[in-house]
């Protein structure tokens, strides 16, 4: 069976495999796994740059839904519209996409896709995003200094200043919360 862009059956390949419909120009993911503070965001702003892996922004974090109207996607439509569209306009020319997915984000992205009716709901994470990214490949980034990324962490959940910008200031899109004077270390 095939999953069309809006998440609805379309007649299946001659193999009758699952597998959802892809942009024909797109034949490869880029898929950076990471865990916040990281030095994600500085690798995938360096990727970017190169034009050649697809543009590595946080398409499927629960609460970046910003991407809907940019797409013209109704945020009624079914999931694998908005993944759909997040593979088609973000990839580059060379027909790569990219992704950045932290542990949480790749959670709930693949609750979203296992909610979709056509989908079978016992594949591994990995078969499920087999099925919506085409040729998925992985770069896993972690930071040795697990101490400094919890201290970054804990501050930026307090300052929601996740990262500068030199070329624009950011905007917090929450009320920064007051840090305490003393740290809560079991925060950290």
């Amino acid at each position: 069976m095939t999953v069309s862009d809006s998440g609805s059956p379309v007649s299946g390949g001659e193999t009758g495999e699952r597998r959802a419909r892809k942009p024909p120009q797109v034949h490869t993911s880029c898929i950076l796994c990471s865990v916040p503070r990281s030095g994600s965001w500085l690798l995938a702003d360096y990727l970017d740059q190169t034009n050649r892996v697809g543009r590595l922004k946080e398409y499927f974090r629960p609460d970046h839904l910003l991407w809907y109207t940019a797409w013209k996607v109704p945020r009624t439509a079914p999931y694998g519209r908005y993944v759909y569209a997040a593979v088609l306009r973000t990839s580059t020319p060379n027909g790569v996409f990219g992704v950045k997915l932290h542990w949480y984000q790749l959670e709930w992205l693949a609750d979203r896709l296992r909610s979709l009716p056509t989908v079978d709901a016992s594949l591994s994470d990995f078969e499920l995003l087999e099925t919506f990214l085409p040729s998925p490949r992985y770069v896993h980034l972690h930071r040795n200094d697990t101490v400094r990324q919890a201290i970054s962490w804990y501050r930026a959940t307090y300052s929601d200043l996740w990262f500068e910008r030199l070329d624009a200031p950011q905007r917090s899109l929450y009320r920064p919360l007051q840090e305490p004077a003393v740290p809560n270390w079991s925060h950290v």
